[in-house]
């Protein structure tokens, strides 16, 4: 930007003019930059030549908790990020102990033995979800594919993964639970 460049006082933003004295501002409203101080025309120079990457802040739009040793949290920055984190926290709620009508059933659809009626639940019981989580945040999400996979280890535990394919805005996520 050149010292001979006309400046509009008017146009700026309120935070920059209260920083210029009143005798300057009042005297009149539109001056070369070469004509005011230097503190000023270094003010005004980098208002005009800021960088818009700065300007970005990270919108913090969730928390997790992150497992250490201190305790914090982990902020969530994008939706999808968030969608995947609502899904995966209310699918492993059985029952919230402050609200009953909290949680949700997919524990008990799992352990079904008919396998077609516990994807059926299991479908249902996501849809529900991903519905809800659609209408609260705008966005077009949808459930694509819901893949349920019982493994047993040599003790005789049982364990069961649920993977569960997403389309959140045009794009394919997946979750594992």
């Amino acid at each position: 930007m050149e010292n001979t460049k006309i400046l509009d006082l008017d146009n700026l933003p309120l935070d920059i003019l209260r920083q210029i004295p009143l005798s300057i501002r009042v005297a009149k409203s539109t001056y070369r930059l070469s004509e005011l101080p230097k503190y000023i025309q270094l003010m005004v120079k980098n208002y005009v030549n800021k960088d818009e990457k700065n300007l970005e802040k990270n919108n913090v739009i969730g928390v997790k908790p992150e497992i250490s040793s201190y305790g914090d949290f982990e902020t969530i920055t994008n939706k999808k990020d968030l969608i995947k984190e609502i899904l995966r926290n209310y699918l492993s709620t059985y029952n919230y102990p402050f609200d009953v009508e909290f949680g949700c059933k997919l524990k008990t659809h799992m352990q079904m033995k008919d396998t077609v009626l516990r994807q059926n639940y299991v479908t249902n019981e996501v849809n529900k979800v991903v519905d809800v989580v659609s209408q609260e945040l705008m966005l077009k999400i949808s459930s694509k594919d819901i893949n349920i996979e019982k493994t047993e280890n040599a003790s005789g535990q049982v364990f069961y993964y649920t993977n569960i394919n997403l389309e959140i805005a045009g794009e394919s996520e997946s979750l594992v639970i």
